[in-house]
């Protein structure tokens, strides 16, 4: 979860005006699905799921090079 936002950052899936809205809802979807020893099992699938579409996204591109433009910029 801690490379979401980067990812989705390299990939310009979101703009930043909602990526965070978008990263927060997926969150708050997860932590109630993990809750529910029904639904439980099913999320290593949906985290599957997830990646898969990350990858799709970044069409070659990577996290990591977004991620060291992030982290060297001056504040």
């Amino acid at each position: 979860m801690n490379s979401y936002l980067t990812c989705h950052r390299a990939a310009g899936t979101y703009n930043d005006a909602t990526l965070q809205t978008h990263y927060q809802t997926m969150t708050q979807s997860l932590q109630h699905d993990a809750n529910d020893p029904l639904v439980r099992p099913y999320l290593n699938d949906r985290c599957v799921g997830l990646t898969q579409q990350m990858t799709a996204a970044l069409n070659g591109r990577s996290c990591a090079t977004q991620a060291a433009r992030t982290t060297t910029a001056p504040h």
